[in-house]
């Protein structure tokens, strides 16, 4: 999570107007800031506040309505978001917290990949740029701008390309990145997911369409003489200017879109359905259908949390397996056991498998890069 979203979500605490995610993302940075205040000379630690905070902000979680308290609590939460937010904004250059994975080397346990915000862009003469290698400058490969911008975001810039046609933007296991086209549209892309398009056709054609295979959030820029397409295994999805999350893994039966903001159609095969905020589409082989769902619980993980919502053990297992580069295998656990909370994608396997054996359904084996379950 960046500087940025991080302050817009403890504002929202603040003010009473966060969601139930939003306050599960700020009740997990709480107690990791806590955490560093514990082991600090420069930041005195009140554990008394601190504990009412974090029972209050429970309280509110697991209540009907997330936003039903009372002033008094309104009124501490308030002052622990803006003691939070100053502590972060101090601490944030040289404390980031998308690197509280690599305190965890060394201890024998399956670890993500220290270097999470990463991926490669394949260009149409099949040359290959390693974005981590990109060190907070701009490299120009055959009229291709590729810009870091921190924070594992990179710009995409197109300056008399030699080679025009498909370019393809990858991100393997463990990892994930933010890209912003040449139009302005940010897409952000989770492990093991690749997007494509074609370089001319992108800046010159009446659409604007892209193809993915597995996970990617959207933020697309407004144009409605050029609607934005994106293409799946099973689906057609068509936008002007909105922000959605398509979950589209070729290795999965189903594909999901869920829509924040704005509007989508989505067509399979002779199906066309329309999505409001708050809605999404399941696409399998047979059926397509539409649901009211918690939208922001299926983009937690571009904040870099886990975010389970009463899920089934086998879809949580595809997720973890795809984060941390491991191979998970059955062994006598109902893959069909319901499960919910969340948890910090940076935290390290051992902790996100004990978060999951303390509702007392599960027990985890791990050894070497396989996890029994």
């Amino acid at each position: 999570m960046d500087k940025e979203r991080f302050i817009e979500i403890a504002e929202n605490v603040k003010n009473g107007v966060a969601s139930r995610v939003e306050i599960e993302l700020y009740l997990s940075y709480l107690e990791q800031f806590n955490q560093k205040a514990s082991s600090s000379t420069e930041i005195k630690r009140d554990d008394q506040t601190y504990n009412v905070i974090k029972s209050n902000l429970y309280n509110i979680i697991h209540s009907k309505d997330p936003h039903t308290f009372t002033l008094s609590v309104r009124t501490s939460i308030s002052i622990a978001a803006t003691i939070l937010v100053l502590f972060f904004i101090s601490l944030y250059q040289i404390k980031n917290i998308h690197r509280s994975a690599d305190k965890h080397v060394g201890q024998g346990v399956v670890l993500a990949k220290s270097r999470h915000t990463s991926g490669s862009l394949t260009l149409a003469n099949g040359s290959v740029i390693e974005l981590g290698d990109i060190k907070n400058s701009t490299n120009n490969i055959s009229g291709i701008k590729v810009s870091n911008l921190g924070n594992g975001s990179f710009k995409y810039d197109i300056e008399n390309i030699e080679f025009e046609g498909e370019n393809i933007i990858r991100t393997a296991l463990g990892q994930q990145i933010q890209v912003q086209l040449v139009d302005g549209s940010k897409i952000w892309l989770n492990a093991g997911t690749s997007l494509k398009y074609d370089t001319k056709m992108y800046r010159q054609s009446s659409t604007r369409s892209v193809e993915i295979n597995g996970e990617a959030y959207f933020e697309i820029a407004k144009n409605p003489q050029r609607p934005f397409i994106v293409k799946t295994g099973s689906q057609k999805i068509t936008v002007l200017g909105t922000h959605f999350n398509v979950c589209a893994y070729n290795n999965e039966l189903g594909e999901r879109t869920t829509l924040l903001e704005g509007s989508v159609s989505i067509s399979s095969g002779k199906d066309i359905l329309f999505l409001k905020p708050g809605e999404q589409v399941s696409v399998d082989r047979q059926t397509i259908k539409k649901i009211k769902v918690n939208a922001e619980s299926f983009v937690a993980w571009k904040d870099g949390m886990f975010s389970f919502n009463e899920d089934n053990l086998a879809d949580i297992m595809k997720r973890i397996s795809r984060w941390y580069d491991i191979d998970v295998i059955f062994q006598g656990a109902d893959p069909n056991s319901h499960f919910g909370g969340t948890i910090s994608r940076y935290e390290n396997l051992e902790k996100v498998l004990e978060r999951l054996e303390l509702t007392g359904g599960v027990s985890f084996k791990v050894e070497g890069r396989k996890v029994y379950v």
